[in-house]
This record gives C-alpha cells, sequence and structure tokens, in this order.
C-alpha cells in the first residue's frame, strides 16, 4: 500500500523509486511487532487462553529496533550500491 504512495510521487519528479520502495519493503516488516499490523499475531493475541499482549511485543521490538536500522543503513551503504541501487 505505501509502495505506490512513495513510487510513483518520485517517479514523476523523474528519479529512481527503486531506493524508497526497496526501504519501505524492508521497514514495513518491523509494522509486523505491531499487534494491528499482522492478522496471525492479532488471532494467536486473542485467543482465551493468555498467549502474549502488546507490551510483549514492545518488549521485543524495543531491542530489535537498533540491530534493524543498523542493518538497514549497512545493507544501503555496502549492498545496494552493488545493485545499482541510488542511496538516499
Amino acid at each position: 500500500m505505501l509502495i505506490p504512495a512513495v513510487a510513483l510521487p518520485l517517479a514523476g519528479f523523474g528519479l529512481d523509486p527503486a531506493a524508497p520502495v526497496m526501504l519501505v519493503t524492508i521497514g514495513s516488516g518491523f509494522c509486523q511487532t505491531l499487534m494491528i499490523s499482522a492478522k496471525p499475531i492479532m488471532l494467536f493475541a486473542g485467543l482465551d487462553t493468555a498467549t502474549f499482549s502488546q507490551r510483549d511485543l514492545l518488549l521485543l521490538s524495543a531491542p530489535l529496533l537498533p540491530a534493524f536500522v543498523g542493518l538497514l543503513a549497512a545493507m544501503a551503504l555496502l549492498v545496494w550500491p552493488l545493485l545499482d541501487l541510488p542511496i538516499l
């Protein structure tokens, strides 16, 4: 849903939309740590027996965020140029 909102305006300005599209695609994976963002997470959290809560997801995602951003930056600086993708 975000890809057309990012790619179409950039293409309209004559810019290469490949790097922002990659960034949006990779970044959308992190939103799966929100209960409302993923149906399987919502289904398992809504069971009659206690499974996990939004607080549990926050405790999981908070320490992972710096590693996620670091890996994303490393990919953008080291791998994307090898794939001929522009660095933002």
